[in-house]
């Protein structure tokens, strides 16, 4: 790969250049004794570079920013860059690049002389790396104000006014916060690969002042004012009479009286039209012709008469029984505070009929 073998040469070059501490000052305008700074920056640079020859770059880079952080030299800056490509970090890489080609420009023609391929070199760099930049577009969503959310990525604060612009950034996880005002942080976590370009819409969550209990305006109530006391309706008392209820007995005296008053009707009718018979009979035939005649029709009333008698008192029987089982019913009924039940039942006869008398009071 090209990056590893600029790397390669920045490494060998450097550390010559610091292992050489004669001439190294020379070649850089530094002065002839080296500060406390210098000597901490150059430590760090050659613990950088025994990383970055077993491959450990991850290592490698924070020691090389820490001496060009110390000790700013262009050489160091270049040698920062390469490592930072070598870990994929890209777009560090070309912004580091980038630094070293702006201050190689500030150098005396005689420094530049002294830098030999390096800005070749980072120029390749940046138009290598460049396409493999990501990117990142932050939109603006719900709950998102100009002034008062607090956006970071990767711990970095962001200006609102990078909203709705791609934002480059390093191939990899980006962790991007939101907050609004001191409320909570909402962490919104994008992947993206090398060259990669991806939207991330921002939410925050709304900012709840906490509640205070000394805001609370107490309720102090009024002196001498009667208070009004519900009004409770009074209970019912439980003397009130039952829901009454209907007793077998008194279903058998209602379905018994329901068929004796049809059987008793239908007797008399049956009596009555065989009188009516006897009388039309006699009225119409005279005479021996109708002898025959009239002895059919006479066993037809008998017939008729009978039949309607035995309704008639089968029928007065069950009303009877009807009545009966009624009014002993309502005897046996208990008595309530109003009043009683009381009820007497005779039956008489004597040699010209018989006879049902009833007596009750409710």
């Amino acid at each position: 790969m090209h990056t590893t073998r600029i790397a390669a040469a920045a490494v060998a070059s450097l550390f010559c250049f610091f292992s050489n501490p004669t001439t190294a000052p020379a070649q850089e305008g530094v002065k002839a004794e080296a500060g406390h700074e210098q000597s901490a920056a150059e430590e760090l640079f050659k613990k950088a570079v025994e990383h970055m020859k077993e491959g450990r770059f991850e290592r490698a880079c924070p020691l090389l920013e820490e001496s060009y952080r110390l000790d700013p030299l262009p050489g160091a800056l270049f040698m920062l860059a390469s490592c930072e490509a070598e870990r994929g970090r890209v777009m560090t890489a070309v912004k580091r690049f980038g630094e070293y080609l702006t201050l190689y420009e500030s150098l005396s023609p005689e420094k530049k002389g002294r830098q030999g391929t390096r800005e070749k070199d980072a120029r390749e760099m940046v138009a290598r790396l460049r396409p493999q930049v990501a990117a990142i577009t932050l939109v603006r969503g719900d709950f998102i104000t100009t002034g008062g959310t607090i956006i970071k990525m990767d711990g970095t604060a962001i200006s609102p006014s990078l909203v709705g612009t791609a934002v480059s950034v390093d191939p990899g996880e980006h962790v991007i916060t939101t907050q609004e005002g001191e409320g909570p942080v909402r962490e919104h976590r994008v992947k993206v690969g090398p060259g990669e370009s991806r939207e991330v819409t921002l939410y925050t969550i709304p900012f709840l002042p906490p509640f205070s209990s000394d805001k609370l305006v107490p309720i102090v109530p009024r002196e001498n004012v009667p208070v009004k006391q519900p009004v409770r309706e009074p209970d019912r008392q439980m003397s009130e009479e039952p829901v009454s209820r209907i007793s077998g007995q008194r279903i058998a005296a209602y379905a018994l009286g329901g068929m004796g008053a049809p059987v008793a009707v239908a007797g008399a009718i049956m009596v009555g039209v065989a009188v009516s018979d006897q009388t039309t009979t006699s009225n119409e035939c005279e005479g021996i012709d109708c002898l025959s005649e009239s002895e059919k029709e006479y066993e037809r009333r008998v017939t008729l008469r009978n039949v309607g008698i035995a309704g008639i008192v089968l029928g007065t029987l069950m009303v009877g029984g009807a009545v009966t089982l009624f009014v002993t019913d309502l005897g046996s009924a208990p008595s309530t505070s109003k009043g009683g039940v009381q009820a007497r039942v005779s039956i008489g006869g004597e040699s010209g009929g018989a006879g049902l008398q009833i007596q009750g009071r409710w």
